[in-house]
């Protein structure tokens, strides 16, 4: 099992409090995790972070935790991902929906692979 926790905007996942205690707790547990630093998190494009969810190749082995933006990020790399991809869970907290910008449009994305 993975954890992998996609962070909120404007936020550092080894800054923020709660997500420090959270990487912790899972160390202490033996649960491998990944915290990635997404681009740009001021000003996020989501297809930027999708392209990083990716990367990470989540599979049925994983469990996908989302915070704020990062769950927003999630929910879209769900959408496009071929309908036979699995993971193994899906959390999100306070996932929201930044409104409709140019930026961050329900759209295709180009995936880096």
């Amino acid at each position: 099992m993975k954890v992998v926790f996609i962070h909120g905007k404007d936020a550092d996942p080894s800054a923020k409090s709660w997500y420090v205690w959270l990487k912790n707790e899972l160390d202490k547990r033996k649960i491998k995790s990944f915290f990635p630093q997404l681009p740009n998190s001021v000003d996020p494009d989501v297809g930027e972070w999708i392209c990083e969810i990716e990367n990470l190749n989540p599979d049925e082995e994983t469990i996908l935790i989302g915070h704020s933006r990062g769950g927003m990020a999630i929910l879209r790399w769900l959408e496009e991902a071929p309908k036979n991809k699995k993971v193994g869970k899906v959390i999100l907290i306070a996932a929201n929906n930044p409104g409709v910008d140019e930026k961050n449009q329900k759209k295709r994305h180009k995936r880096i692979l």
